[in-house]
């Protein structure tokens, strides 16, 4: 005799059904537990469900989320969300970097290389050849600027801009002086921009802005 439910392990038969439904082993049992009103059932799940919990776990949890982020806190890291400290808890690695990209994205240059080799600070103009390369740095960009003043763009190029800003370039004044008349946009496989300007003064003088990797700056310009 074998009930419904019993695995083979090895072996071929075969059997005869002599019973199915609730009048199997398996069915005497369900029906054993099929002995109580169903109402009653439902109400005595309920109150187990109910008493599994403890009145006092979401004190408790915002308690010991609160202590958490004090904590925290001491160590110059605010959190908004109580919930988000037990997440940051179970961190392991943490990838960041200085350059304020990821916690401000915002971007700044630190210093310059010209062609001879010397460094400067964009802070203050040393150097003519610094006032250039100011004046590409702002207008070899799509960055625009907002009546009051924001920069919208992506953080590289807008670090460009208030570089160019620091040592008193205007780029609202420049793209007046220069209009853009064609540019090669920035791709993964160029690995740099080109943008051509005509003078607003003299429309002989053109001027021809790059900026990108320096092992690609010297390839062919294709402008759209």
């Amino acid at each position: 005799m074998a009930f419904k439910g019993t695995t083979v392990s090895m072996g071929r038969g075969t059997g005869i059904v002599v019973a199915t439904g609730m009048d199997t082993e398996l069915g005497c049992i369900a029906a054993m537990l099929r002995g109580e009103p169903v109402l009653l059932m439902f109400m005595t799940a309920l109150s187990l469900a109910v008493a599994a919990i403890p009145e006092a776990l979401p004190a408790v949890v915002a308690v010991s989320l609160a202590i958490g982020a004090r904590r925290m806190v001491k160590q110059h890291a605010l959190i908004r969300r109580l919930a988000a400290v037990e997440t940051l808890g179970s961190v392991t690695y943490i990838c960041t970097d200085k350059t304020g990209t990821l916690t401000e994205n915002r971007m700044h240059v630190d210093d310059v290389r010209l062609g001879d080799g010397t460094a400067s600070s964009m802070s203050v103009p040393t150097a003519p050849k610094l006032l250039a390369l100011a004046d590409v740095m702002t207008l070899c960009t799509d960055v625009t600027v907002e009546p009051k003043g924001a920069l919208v763009k992506d953080p590289t190029e807008t670090a460009l801009v208030r570089a160019g800003a620091d040592v008193g370039v205007d780029k609202a004044l420049l793209d007046a002086l220069w209009p853009r008349i064609d540019a090669a946009p920035f791709t993964s496989a160029r690995a740099h921009m080109t943008t051509i300007h005509r003078g607003s003064a003299s429309a002989d003088r053109i001027m021809v802005c790059t900026t990108g990797a320096p092992e690609r700056v010297d390839q062919p310009v294709t402008p759209c």
